[in-house]
């Protein structure tokens, strides 16, 4: 009689790994897949353009340690892992109050209109920086060029991270 209680406790331990296994890898297998073919379709939102990069770079080393970035959420999914530096929204699970500041983003460029109220929102939300290219460019026709509360720092002229002039990627500081 103990022999068959024992049979049956292997067994069911048995079946539990094998559906413990079965279960756990389907979903690291799925994940794995889903990386690879978003690793082969090369979307632009997954990677980080080499002007953008120096730009990045430049911003790491020319920029307030504690300063916060406005940019798209999707590159601010970038900044915080690549030069440490804190972003206004990045990934959603890691931004507070995601949904709002995702809204407030759209806002700030989609048009040029409400001066005042975008450099009042700069101001209250402690922004530093905006990191303005092309994901930033595509939310609507904001031009950083005609504000007087931003001041273009860069593309500069640097032999260190081969900065060209002609860049479409700019950053702006935020004027006290």
């Amino acid at each position: 009689y103990g022999l068959k209680i024992k049979t049956l406790i292997k067994n069911f331990l048995l079946v539990f790994v094998f559906i413990y296994f079965i279960f756990f890898m389907s979903s690291n297998l799925s994940i794995m897949i889903s990386d690879f073919f978003l690793y082969r379709s090369r979307e632009p939102i997954l990677y980080l353009s080499q002007e953008e990069v120096k730009a990045l770079y430049w911003l790491r080393d020319n920029s307030k340690i504690d300063g916060v970035i406005l940019t798209h959420q999707l590159r601010g999914n970038f900044i915080p892992g690549l030069i440490g530096r804190t972003v206004y929204a990045g990934h959603d699970v890691e931004t507070l109050i995601y949904d709002r500041k995702i809204r407030e983003i759209k806002w700030f460029f989609e048009d040029d209109s409400e001066e005042n109220k975008k450099a009042d929102f700069l101001q209250i939300n402690r922004i530093d920086y905006i990191f303005y290219g092309d994901l930033e460019k595509k939310l609507g026709t904001f031009n950083p060029d005609k504000k007087n509360y931003l001041k273009l720092i860069y593309p500069v002229s640097s032999k260190t991270y081969g900065v060209d002039k002609n860049s479409k990627t700019e950053i702006y500081r935020v004027m006290d």
